[in-house]
């Protein structure tokens, strides 16, 4: 089974940059990701785990709520963490996908 990893904030910068909510920049941080994994040939379908920076942990269920929007089930596993990021930034997602047998990744 080959693997890709990758890790996406939101890429925008200046006025168009989220501000304050962390589910902005969450569903900002997941829009990234997509653009990520097309790069690879894959898509969220076949992310299988995520890790999960916050800010402030107290931002999990406004996360969460992005996440089961985000996903399909079965939602690929998560783990979710409060820490200290960049400066201004308040979430920060690491994704792991598996391509599927038939892509020929090794």
């Amino acid at each position: 089974m080959a693997l890709a990893r990758t890790s996406s904030i939101p890429a925008t910068a200046g006025p168009a940059r989220p501000t304050s909510r962390s589910s902005t920049w969450s569903a900002s941080a997941l829009a990234n990701l997509d653009a990520v994994l097309a790069e690879h040939g894959l898509s969220r379908d076949d992310v299988v785990k995520c890790q999960v920076f916050l800010a402030s942990i107290s931002d999990w269920s406004a996360l969460n709520a992005i996440y089961e929007e985000y996903f399909s089930r079965p939602y690929p596993a998560r783990s979710a963490f409060g820490v200290q990021l960049h400066p201004g930034a308040l979430v920060e997602i690491e994704a792991v996908a598996s391509y599927p047998p038939s892509s020929g990744a090794s």
